[in-house]
This record gives structure tokens, sequence and C-alpha cells, in this order.
């Protein structure tokens, strides 16, 4: 957090609030990750928001339970709000972490979906 400006206009925040969030989770834990937030909004000038803020974090936290990518943890928490089904090709990196976790969601590698979906 040193090496960031102190003032600077942030456009389009939500995978840079994600991203913050579950890289310091990650690495320092949950409540240096909100902590780290804090002080993050302190030194943007200007946040135009196009997502909100708390949203972001909640995305966050998901990528951070789950040990997702920022990313994916969007496709990952829409499945879990809406109850879907999500169909990916990364079976190490987001299947398997998923499944160990027991989301409340179904998550399949694309060359099972089809057959899932036909049961």
């Amino acid at each position: 957090m040193n090496q960031v400006g102190t003032s600077f206009i942030l456009y389009q925040p939500t995978l840079c609030i994600t991203e913050l969030y579950n890289a310091i989770g990650k690495t320092k834990g949950e409540p240096s990750a909100k902590k780290a937030l804090k002080e993050f909004y302190k030194m943007v000038y200007h946040l135009e928001d196009y997502g909100s803020c708390a949203q972001c974090e909640r995305v966050g936290k998901t990528a951070l339970k789950y040990r997702v990518y920022s990313a994916d943890a969007y496709y990952l928490q829409t499945s879990i709000d809406f109850k879907t089904m999500i169909i990916s090709l990364d079976e190490k990196d987001f299947i398997d972490r998923i499944k160990a976790k027991d989301a409340d969601c179904n998550v399949y590698h694309a060359k099972d979906a089809l057959s899932e979906i036909l049961k």
C-alpha cells in the first residue's frame, strides 16, 4: 500500500477492489484486507463506481474463501446468489476448490456438464 500514490482517480474499480481484498486477505488475513481497503479508499481522489464497493468487497471475500482468482469470484458469487450451474474448463484451480468448500452452487467441467444437465 505504501507504493500507491496518495491521490488518484480510480475508474471502474470493481476488479481492483476485489483483487486488493483477495490478495491481502490471502497473505495477511481478512482483518488486514478490510483495513487495507479503508486506507485505499482514503487515497482515491475520485471513485468512479460502476459496481458497488460493498459488492466488490463481498466478491473479494468469496475469492478469499474459495481460494480462486478475483475475476472468477464474480462468476462464482453470481452462481451462488442465483443458484445456477457453473461450467468451467479449469478443474484444478477452480472446480476442485469450489467442490472442496461445498459451495451452494453446482460446478462442472465442460466435459461433464451436458450429462449433468440431462439428468
